[in-house]
């Protein structure tokens, strides 16, 4: 049966799902009247089972009427002796705890694999068929002897180049994985019937997963198909290729059968009679949430995002870098959204690959075009975020006199990232960096000198230090001076090395600090009598860390807070008597992480009532005067 499906990141945050799941099997017996039913067997394939990431809380198996039920490997059975009923029903009720974690690769796994299981894994079957144009789509994708990288480039090749095709969702046909990769186009199953085939096809053991998800269609839980990749010395891994999740499922996936491959049966029910008719029919299956534990969850990975260009021109396409960290002890694959831009260039998500506690970047390509007036600064905020719900945001803006960034300029700084994420990194090659100040200001200008020390001599190096770059030839030792402007720095301050064959990165432990943006946005406060004190609310933002704010309206303070970042409701209590003019003059002092004063003042009108008519005539003549 096709089944249908879409990503949905609903739970891809939490650290534990609990899941019910109910499946009822439904029977009709023929013939009762003429003929008596010996025995009827049934086999229910879908049960799910206990692994690195499911456990099960509770287990219930009913019938109607009573019989013999066992759980063997693999399957529940369901018996019954001389059966009378017309309908013969059988359940299943089970809670199931998922959580969310990835599976844990912490070694590369070299290929081409040895694998001594079960031949079905390898070979073709009902729907998985393997033909000259699979074998040699997959073996042009093998560009490494890593299992992981492998897995993951044929895996989103799959994803990027078939078509989700809704059309054929209720089709009773379902194609085989030649068909598939020549229509270039089916559903779940058969995207996931390809990714075996090729996989197979290179003689890398896979798996068809059927189970259940949740979807963002509805936003239920339905049918679907996954896989399962196996890895010498690990397992099977997850693979999940309509959703772009390799080595990690979200835990809304529910595991209940593996295969080898689709199309296989998830009951098998047989009978004894004479001129008695059994038919199955139907299979209901219903999912649904119990709880789940979101607090202590963490996510596996760290991003940071900028723009290269800041400041843009109308028409213009800016770069928009992205650096992913693994956290991980293990290997990982993640997709990053531009979840928000003025416009996108391209593809608006991406998969990364990351080896344990590795770093790499990715680009976007935002756009600015339609209707801009001339006279206008647009400001536009923009968003990256991970499926793991994580999020890196700053501003863009746009105006008729910025630097123009061409569609060419653009493209070719990302086929520059690209090439360089691929590069091999230099062996041995080390770097000590000091400034003359312990930190710096980001409008400050400074100098930067590295020790540069290699075991090996390599030829056409160039240093960069943010945008100062130094092309030597580097022998055991070398020392360079590097001209820094730190207002183009943004996500710390990072040295790189690089030839035609190499590349290696390393972030500085120099600190360099934002020059503070406060923004006081808004003043609340509603019918205040001259004798009133009332609770008011002050709307504060800041780009970065500041320390002791001090806030005063009219003089009189208002609200003293150690530590502030970001956007946030700031209470306190104002007197009538503060504000009698109908003027609020508020007043903010505050510090930088280094120390550096700062003061900030912002006008507000204030409705008052009750003020004494004699304060209100020397107001009068305080304003002449």
């Amino acid at each position: 049966m096709p089944q249908l499906v879409f990503s949905a990141e609903n739970y891809n945050n939490v650290n534990e799902l609990n899941i019910g799941l109910d499946i009822n099997l439904n029977f009709k017996l023929y013939n009762l009247d003429k003929t008596k039913m010996n025995d009827l067997t049934a086999d229910l394939f879908l049960k799910p089972e206990v692994n690195y990431r499911q456990t099960i809380k509770s287990f219930e198996l009913e019938m109607n009427p009573e019989g013999e039920k066992n759980e063997k490997p693999g399957l529940i059975r369901y018996a019954w002796r001389y059966p009378k009923s017309e309908i013969v029903t059988a359940n299943l009720k089970t809670e199931i705890v998922n959580k969310n974690i990835l599976f844990k690769i912490d070694k590369k796994v070299k290929y081409p694999v040895v694998f001594d299981g079960n031949k079905e894994y390898l070979g073709e079957s009902k729907y998985i068929d393997i033909n000259e144009d699979i074998r040699n789509t997959a073996r042009d994708l093998v560009d490494s002897d890593d299992l992981f990288l492998i897995a993951v480039k044929t895996a989103e090749w799959v994803r990027r180049n078939i078509k989700y095709n809704l059309s054929t969702i209720n089709a009773e046909t379902v194609f085989k994985s030649s068909e598939v990769l020549r229509n270039g186009e089916g559903v779940c199953d058969e995207i996931t019937n390809l990714f075996i085939s090729l996989m197979r096809s290179l003689g890398i053991p896979a798996r068809f997963v059927t189970g259940v998800v949740y979807t963002n269609l509805g936003y239920k839980w339905l049918n679907h198909g996954w896989s399962e990749v196996y890895f010498p010395g690990y397992g099977w891994v997850p693979f999940d290729v309509t959703f772009g999740q390799y080595g990690w499922i979200d835990p809304s996936h529910v595991k209940l059968q593996h295969t080898a491959g689709s199309g296989e049966a998830s009951v098998n029910y047989r009978w004894h009679s004479v001129g008695g008719e059994v038919k199955l029919d139907k299979i209901d299956l219903n999912a649904y949430y119990i709880n789940e534990k979101k607090d202590d969850f963490k996510s596996p990975i760290k991003i940071s995002a900028r723009s290269v260009v800041q400041r843009v021109k109308f028409e213009s396409y800016a770069p928009i870098i992205v650096e992913v960290e693994n956290l991980e002890d293990s290997y990982l694959s993640a997709m990053l959204y531009l979840a928000n831009a003025p416009g996108v260039y391209g593809v608006s998500e991406k998969i990364i690959v990351l080896k344990p506690k590795e770093k790499k970047n990715l680009v976007f390509i935002a756009e600015f075009k339609g209707n801009l007036k001339e006279d206008f600064i647009y400001s536009s905020e923009v968003k990256v975020k991970d499926q793991f719900d994580d999020s890196a945001i700053f501003l863009i803006q746009a105006a008729k006199d910025y630097e123009d960034y061409s569609l060419d300029k653009a493209l070719e700084f990302l086929k520059a990232v690209d090439k360089r994420e691929k590069k091999s990194e230099f062996s041995s090659l080390n770097f000590s960096c000091n400034g003359n100040k312990n930190s710096y200001l980001g409008n400050e200008t400074g100098v930067i000198k590295c020790l540069i020390t290699s075991n090996e001599g390599y030829k056409n190096v160039n240093f960069c230090l943010i945008d100062d770059c130094k092309l030597v030839n580097m022998n055991k030792s070398l020392d360079i001076d590097f001209s820094v402007d730190f207002k183009n720095n943004v996500n710390g301050l990072l040295i790189t090395a690089e030839n035609n064959e190499f590349f290696k990165k390393e972030y500085l432990d120099i600190k360099i600090n934002k020059i503070p943006s406060v923004v006081i946005s808004e003043f609340n406060v509603e019918n205040l009598n001259y004798n009133e004190i009332k609770t008011t609310d002050i709307v504060l933002s800041s780009n970065t860390k500041i320390n002791d704010l001090k806030i005063k309206v009219n003089g009189a303070d208002f609200s003293n807070i150690k530590e502030f970042d970001g956007i946030n409701v700031i209470k306190g209590n104002l007197s009538g008597r503060t504000v009698y003019s109908g003027n609020a003059d508020i007043g903010i002092e505050f510090k930088d992480e280094s120390g550096n004063k700062y003061n900030l003042n912002k006008e507000f009108d204030v409705n008052v009532s009750g003020v004494p008519w004699y304060l209100r005539v020397i107001g009068f003549f305080e304003e002449l005067f």
